[in-house]
């Protein structure tokens, strides 16, 4: 399993990322302690990629896509928007549908996966308040 599919699993089943800017961690259900622990380097270092501007990369995004939650909710339209950066590229092929970047066969790179789960995450605990 590659350390996103691993982030991927733990947060579908409940964990949470917390971006804290001098120790970032993945806060995993009991149940996947043990992957946690499996992948601990590389979720550090995925959090911080290129170092602490990874962390505020992340946050940034997390931002405008939380924005665009929030419009998108507000029409009335059903479901979530595709969520992209305002000045990201138009998609093309072996490139981030978020923002551009170049990946090797994802539709979205490891910082947009990141920040799409911070802005889903906060937008739900906003609407059960």
């Amino acid at each position: 399993m590659t350390t996103i599919e691993a982030l991927l699993t733990i947060l579908d089943a409940g964990g949470r990322v917390v971006l804290d800017p001098d120790r970032p961690r993945l806060l995993a259900p009991r149940t996947l302690h043990s992957l946690a622990e499996a992948h601990r380097d590389e979720f550090r270092a995925l959090l911080l990629a290129r170092g602490a501007s990874g962390e505020l990369e992340v946050l940034r995004r997390a931002k405008a896509f939380r924005r665009q939650i929030g419009e998108w909710a507000g029409s009335g339209r059903p479901l979530v928007p595709l969520l992209t950066l305002p000045d990201a590229p138009d998609p093309k092929i072996r490139h981030c549908i978020s923002c551009g970047s170049q990946t090797d066969d994802a539709w979205r790179c490891s910082t947009c996966l990141v920040a799409i789960r911070v802005a889903l995450d906060t937008a739900f605990e906003d609407a059960s308040r």
